[in-house]
C-alpha cells in the first residue's frame, strides 16, 4: 500500500494506492466520515464490472447506502446529469451531512464533485476512481466542473475530496483507448516535473511495461500533483503548469463535439502543438518535439493536428482560462521544467502559420 498526503491549509485528505484495496472501501470510508448514509454516483460500465464489490465492502462498514448509476460518456457532464442528481437524491432525503461516493473516471469525478460542492450548499465526497486519466489526475486536486455547449468545464467549483481511494486493479478492464488516454496524462506530468519518469515510461516502451509497474506510475503522477496543488490549491499560479496540452486539447473536444476524441487523445495532440510552438518561439529545440511525439506514439495515442489551426485559436480564447486578450499556454524550457507562457491569439496565428 502507498499512501500520499494533500496537503492543504485546510482540509487535507489522503490518497491511499493499493491493489484490491476496493475490498476495504467501507472500512476506509468510515475513517473520515462518521456518518452511515451515503449515496453512490456511478456510470452504467463500472457498476456493471465493480459494483457488488464496492456494496459488499459498504454493507460489510454498515453503511447505508443509494446508487445512482449514469450513461458513461461526456454527454452526462451536463447540467441535465446535475439535475437528475440533485432532485435524486432529494427525493430520498438526502442531507447534507451525509457523503457522496463518486466511483468512475473523470466524468464521473468531476460530475459528482460539483454535485458534492453544490448539493445543500456542500456535503462531503470521497473519490474512488476506476480509470487511469483519474487515478492519476482527475481525481486529486479538487476541481469540479460540468461542460456546456460553449466549451468544456465551464461550470466548475473547487471542493477537495475527504479521501481518494485508488485501486490499480480497476484498470485491467479498460479498453485500450482509455487506457492510452490516461497515459498521455502520465506523460503530461513526465513532461512538466519529471524526466526520470519520461525516461522510464520510454523505457516500458508501451502499454505491456507500463502495466507491470502501473502502481508506481500512479503514485508518482499523484505525487506531482499533490505537491503543486499544497502550493497553488485554487489555480492561480503554479498549479497552471497541470495544464500542459490541455489549452488545446480542450479546443479539441469541443471542435470534435466530444465525441471525435477522448480527452486523453486531445491532451496528447495538444501537447505536441505545444511543443512545436514552443520550439517554433525558440524556447527549446526540435528534439523535445520528436522525443514527445515518438513516447505518445509508442502509447498509441494520437500527434496530428488534423482540424484547422486558425479555427482552432478562436475556441481556446474561449478557455476560461485566458483573458480577453490573452492566452496562457503551458510550455516546456526543457524536459522536466515548464512555464506559463501568456501569448495573444495574433502571435499564435504567425506561429502556428510555420508549423
Amino acid at each position: 500500500m502507498k499512501k500520499l498526503t494533500v496537503q492543504l491549509a485546510q482540509n487535507s485528505y489522503d490518497i491511499i494506492i493499493a491493489k484490491d484495496i476496493l475490498l476495504q472501501a467501507g472500512k476506509l470510508i468510515g475513517s473520515v466520515h462518521l456518518g452511515k448514509r451515503a449515496v453512490v454516483v456511478t456510470d452504467e460500465n463500472v457498476w456493471k464490472l465493480y459494483g457488488s464489490c464496492l456494496q459488499t465492502s459498504l454493507a460489510a462498514a454498515d453503511i447505508d447506502f443509494r446508487v445512482i448509476v449514469l450513461p458513461p460518456g461526456e454527454s452526462s457532464k451536463q447540467f441535465k446529469g446535475l439535475k437528475y442528481i440533485c432532485e435524486t437524491m432529494a427525493e430520498s432525503g438526502f442531507l447534507r451531512s451525509d457523503l457522496l461516493i463518486a466511483f468512475g473516471g473523470g466524468v464521473v469525478g468531476d460530475l459528482a464533485g460539483f454535485t458534492a460542492a453544490t448539493y445543500m450548499r456542500g456535503m462531503p465526497y470521497v473519490q474512488i476512481p476506476t480509470t487511469l486519466l483519474a487515478q492519476v489526475d482527475s481525481a486529486v486536486g479538487g476541481k469540479t466542473a460540468i461542460n456546456l455547449k460553449r466549451g468544456k468545464n465551464l461550470v466548475g467549483a473547487f471542493w477537495q475530496p475527504k479521501l481518494v481511494i485508488t485501486d490499480p486493479e480497476l484498470l485491467y478492464t479498460l479498453d485500450e483507448r482509455e487506457f492510452a488516454g490516461g497515459m498521455a496524462e502520465v506523460i503530461k506530468y513526465a513532461a512538466i516535473a519529471s524526466p526520470v519518469l519520461f525516461k522510464r515510461l520510454e523505457d516500458y516502451g508501451g502499454k505491456v511495461g507500463a502495466y507491470s509497474n502501473l502502481e508506481g506510475i500512479i503514485y508518482k503522477c499523484c505525487a506531482i500533483k499533490a505537491n503543486i496543488v499544497a502550493k497553488d490549491e485554487l489555480d492561480t499560479g503554479i498549479r497552471m503548469l497541470l495544464n500542459f496540452g490541455h489549452t488545446f486539447g480542450h479546443a479539441l473536444e469541443k471542435s470534435g463535439n466530444f465525441k471525435k476524441y477522448i480527452h486523453g487523445e486531445a491532451i496528447a495532440i495538444g501537447m505536441v502543438m505545444a511543443a512545436k510552438l514552443g520550439s517554433e518561439m525558440g524556447f527549446h529545440g526540435l528534439e523535445i518535439v520528436e522525443r514527445l511525439s515518438k513516447l505518445l506514439r509508442s502509447y498509441n495515442l494520437p500527434i496530428d493536428l488534423d482540424e484547422n489551426f486558425n479555427e482552432l485559436v478562436y475556441t481556446v480564447m474561449l478557455d476560461k482560462k485566458n483573458s480577453a486578450e490573452n492566452i496562457r499556454l503551458i510550455l516546456l524550457h526543457k524536459l522536466g521544467r515548464a512555464f506559463i507562457h501568456t501569448t495573444t491569439a495574433e502571435a499564435l496565428w504567425e506561429a502556428g502559420s510555420e508549423l
